[in-house]
């Protein structure tokens, strides 16, 4: 039932949208990191959903669901070390809160092979949440994640579908799982089995139309 009510509620929330609730997000914490180069004339072609935890990385900080902005700090200065050699375009957490670490036109590090043609957005959770954990628990987080995806839509004409790559060759512009761009893509496994891609999906498409 609770889930059921998460689910009303954030279709719900997308369907009143007015058209300046819609408008481009503006992050709730801002921190422009080192970690970032050029994109080298490339255009951004994928919109890559991560969560920053990922059983099978050591390197990815560990989740902790502080209140707050403090997990969405915490991660920026995780990557604003050069030795961490990492970073991510935005991050959002539980309760929706989200932050820009590196602005669209550059170059985030976090999926290897696709760095240049990737707008990356990372995810405050586990991947190894199951699909009640996200819908019950997470709902603001999950609707924030829409937003952008819908956000990067508009600008950028990255259709709100789920992406296709080949090797390191992106076949198909869209939407994809940090799992999905396989070894090329630092052979990670986030945001994992339960998560809700396809809802996410849908929600987006919902926000993209107000």
């Amino acid at each position: 039932m609770r889930r059921l009510i998460a689910l009303a509620c954030l279709v719900a929330a997308a369907l009143l949208a007015t058209p300046s609730q819609a408008s481009p997000v503006k992050p709730d914490y801002v921190r422009i990191v080192a970690n970032q180069s050029s994109r080298g004339g490339s255009r951004p072609r994928l919109i890559v959903l991560h969560t920053t935890t990922d059983p099978h990385s050591q390197s990815a900080p560990v989740v902790t669901d502080q209140p707050g902005i403090r997990d969405l700090k915490r991660l920026g200065a995780y990557f604003d070390k050069p030795q961490t050699e990492v970073s991510s375009h935005v991050a959002n957490d539980a309760d929706g809160n989200d932050a820009r670490y590196v602005r669209d036109r550059r170059k985030a590090w976090t999926e290897a092979a696709f760095n240049a043609v990737g707008l990356s957005i990372e995810q405050i959770g586990s991947a190894g949440f199951d699909r009640g954990e996200w819908l019950d628990t997470r709902a603001p987080q999950l609707e924030n994640t829409a937003r952008w995806i819908a956000h990067w839509h508009r600008r950028w004409g990255i259709p709100i579908r789920r992406a296709e790559v080949s090797g390191t060759r992106v076949t198909r512009s869209g939407v994809a799982t940090h799992e999905q761009l396989g070894a090329a893509g630092g052979g990670h496994h986030d945001p994992g089995a339960g998560y809700p891609f396809k809802y996410v999906l849908r929600l987006a498409r919902s926000f993209a139309a107000q």
